[in-house]
């Protein structure tokens, strides 16, 4: 999924023929709504809980609870080839992170997929 914002001719013709999409309810959006219609940030469950983590992680974050359409989002991000989400599920949890103020660390990573389900789904969804 490109980044929407800059908006070139090129971009405004993609916007047309593929209009951006609300991640959660899949409504047609805006391109500065950047993935999430204004009706789903309203009523998404937003998780302003700190963290569980063990001892050793200095950080870390979860923006919404899992479940209902934020559940329902993920599993088609997972299965079902939904793979240019990943880029506004990525943005929630900088934006988590920001307003955290965990921005003081030395790395950000992932759990990766074993080969066998990276072959099978043909993208590691948590990278």
């Amino acid at each position: 999924m490109r980044d929407r914002t800059k908006r070139g001719p090129g971009q405004k013709l993609l916007d047309v023929l593929f209009p951006p999409k609300c991640a959660f309810c899949g409504k047609v959006i805006e391109p500065e709504e950047r993935g999430v219609c204004p009706a789903c940030r309203g009523t998404l469950p937003w998780n302003d809980l700190a963290p569980r983590k063990p001892d050793f992680i200095t950080a870390a974050t979860a923006p919404l609870f899992y479940e209902g359409q934020v559940r329902q989002a993920m599993l088609r991000y997972k299965f079902n080839g939904v793979s240019a989400r990943g880029r506004v599920f990525g943005r929630l949890i900088a934006e988590d992170l920001l307003k955290r103020d965990a921005v003081d660390f030395d790395l950000i990573t992932w759990v990766p997929l074993s080969r066998k389900r990276l072959r099978r789904r043909g993208y590691d969804q948590a990278r």
